[in-house]
This record gives C-alpha cells, structure tokens and sequence, in this order.
C-alpha cells in the first residue's frame, strides 16, 4: 500500500520520483517523522531503523508495471526543458490544446457547446492530454461537475 500511495505521483508524470513529491508523506518515512507515525510501517520492515529505511526507498522507487491509477497518456506533444521531459502541462501548454483540439478561438467557448459535443472534448481533454480536471475548469470555466462526469 505505501508504494502504491507513493508512487501516484510518479506514475501521473507529476515527478520522476517519489521523494520529489512535496506533499508526499515520503520524506517522513526516511527523515524525521513530523506528522506521521512512521513507527509501525518501518518495524514491519525491520527492526533495524537505518536498514528499514534503506529498504523502504528501495521498494517505492522499484520500477513497476502496476497500475496505481487509471491514466492513459497519449500525447503528441514533445516538450523538452534543459533535457528533462516536462510532466505537466502548464496552462499556456492546455489553452493552445483546447484551443485545437475543441477547435475553438477562445478556450470558454467550450462552455457555449451543445453538451455531447462538450463532454466529449471533455473526455478527450482528460484522458488523451491528461489534463487535470481542476486544470480545465480554472481554464474554461466550466463547472468541475460537469468536467467529472463528462
């Protein structure tokens, strides 16, 4: 359960590791433990607290194949920062997809769409693009709701 919870963050291409993850309880588990009981998980692993932790890190960045959460990326679009491939899509980035692909000159125009036609973007704009739900309501205006069901 914990790499499965630790590594959400990698496998939505938020980061290339787990520890990179600010609001990870990550760091709590090889650091001092501030806001979570680390204790019980570590013991579990070994009594040994220092080779606890060295094999707790080892378990969650182990490259897997198991799906944490349901993401499906498919994106044609290649964009490379100082030789690291970016992992999120800055608004600038969405509001030009969006503007393509629903094939509109402004991004709230999404929200004058017959609904099918809306949801369907929708789906495409979360499940191709990996737009993030809170990404495309702050973008378009439309009402989380309605992104979630689409």
């Amino acid at each position: 359960m914990q790499r499965y919870i630790h590594q959400n963050p990698v496998k939505a291409r938020l980061v290339n590791h787990a520890e990179e993850y600010k609001w990870s309880s990550f760091y709590e588990y090889v650091n001092k433990a501030n806001l979570v009981d680390v204790n019980f998980s570590l013991e579990m692993i070994s009594n040994d607290r220092g080779k606890a932790i060295q094999i707790f890190m080892q378990y969650t960045n182990e490259v897997n194949d198991h799906a944490c959460i349901d993401i499906d990326i498919d994106i044609d679009i290649d964009i490379d920062i100082d030789n690291e491939t970016k992992l999120r899509i800055t608004d600038e980035e969405a509001r030009a997809i969006i503007k393509t692909e629903c094939r509109v000159k402004n991004v709230k125009d999404l929200q004058n769409l017959d609904a099918i036609t809306r949801n369907e973007y929708l789906r495409k704009l979360k499940g191709k693009y990996n737009l993030s739900m809170r990404q495309i309501e702050r973008i378009t205006g439309i009402n989380r709701g309605i992104v979630l069901k689409a």
